[in-house]
């Protein structure tokens, strides 16, 4: 049985870079100001040609906000930019954001070219002279949404797209009953609120009274477009297709609806930390304000210290070590608290305190200053 490969992290990465035969030198000439470097007409010339952004931070090679990706981890970097099958443009713009090597926008474009999922799944390149009747661009996210069925390998999807942030929601059902929409509906919307305006086509759950009445009762404006042409809804059908394109090369091969949505929550995660084209941000940038943690984000080193990870809970009391303390009796049988002394400090929270001839971890919330004689505690 085959182990899944670690993701790949900046440990990894400043590890990769000290051994690699080009980067070992750019980090030293980066270290000396590139003092001596006198031949630039080698593989170190694209990185002298940009040295004012060069820095080093935990062992990466950092140009600008991007990591500079050793060479042999640089095929399975662009296996996470093209996870779930952006296209070239959306790929590019994700890597502008974490990632960096000489030549990398070359690299995405043949790496895509070479991927058969994407020709296999690609637009039909026939020109049709169809109209579009572009939507007004949405003043805020969730302000208006889309919301179309899609059918793969025999599975319904309902797809939600807002034309504001790009965001997508995606679910596979078991039935398409007014019934069912709603209730996934109510699900999405109890975390985001309701939209001002809901667009969908006439057709069976969407031209029902129950979905009628349901955005009357929260106060949707339900909009319809033509059924059968899906052309009449302009710039948002773009964000449908964006998306049935995106799932059918990522479930080509699943039948079964439990694995289909297990499926479909990777390939959203990675949609919705991609730039989009229409915004230049992701989608997850503006509807949760913060850029959520992936793959990619964590092969750039932090700047600075690490996170604290605990506090005092607001306590101002700070213990040393070898100071007598009283610790909370758990079992408070008489006597609430038991003399002790700290023995050494932990964090700000949790000490180790000998009690009764014993070493036990006690959290500062069970601890106070003792006033009692040095000769009771020794005697405890």
């Amino acid at each position: 049985m085959l182990v899944e490969q670690l993701p790949l992290s900046f440990h990894e990465i400043a590890k990769q870079t000290s051994e690699d035969a080009v980067l070992k030198i750019v980090c030293e000439q980066v270290k000396s100001g590139w003092v001596g470097h006198k031949n630039y007409k080698n593989e170190s010339e694209p990185y002298f040609r940009r040295r004012s952004e060069l820095s080093i931070e935990k062992g990466c090679l950092i140009i600008g906000n991007r990591v500079v990706v050793p060479n042999i981890l640089r095929q399975q970097v662009l296996n996470i930019l093209h996870k779930n099958h952006p296209g070239v443009v959306r790929s590019k713009m994700l890597a502008r954001s974490y990632v960096w090597w000489p030549n990398i926008d070359s690299c995405i474009e043949k790496y895509i070219k070479c991927c058969s999922q994407c020709q296999l799944n690609q637009n039909d390149k026939s020109k049709n002279d169809k109209i579009f009747v572009p939507w007004p661009k949405s003043e805020k996210p969730w302000q208006r949404i889309h919301i179309d069925f899609l059918d793969v390998n025999k599975i319904k999807l309902l797809i939600l797209v807002d034309s504001g942030s790009k965001w997508i929601e995606c679910w596979a059902l078991n039935s398409t009953t007014a019934a069912m929409v709603i209730r996934v509906l109510s699900r999405c919307f109890c975390t985001f609120g309701s939209p001002e305006i809901l667009v969908c086509d006439n057709g069976p759950p969407f031209g029902s009274k129950e979905l009628k009445t349901y955005c009357i009762n929260n106060s949707i404006k339900l909009l319809h477009s033509p059924p059968y042409n899906p052309e009449s809804n302009g710039l948002a059908e773009r964000g449908v297709q964006t998306i049935k394109k995106i799932l059918i090369k990522s479930l080509c091969n699943e039948r079964e609806v439990t694995r289909m949505q297990t499926k479909i929550d990777d390939a959203l995660l990675s949609y919705r930390n991609t730039p989009s084209a229409d915004t230049g941000c992701c989608p997850a940038e503006i509807m949760l304000n913060f850029k959520p943690k992936t793959q990619l984000t964590v092969l750039k080193p932090k700047i600075g210290g690490n996170i604290i990870l605990e506090h005092s809970m607001g306590k101002s009391e700070n213990f040393e070590i070898n100071e007598n303390v009283l610790v909370k009796n758990p079992q408070a049988k008489g006597q609430n608290w038991l003399p002790g002394k700290i023995m050494k400090v932990l964090s700000g929270c949790r000490y180790l305190v000998m009690m009764n001839g014993s070493v036990k971890m006690v959290h500062i919330n069970k601890l106070k200053p003792s006033m009692l004689s040095e000769r009771i505690h020794q005697s405890n």
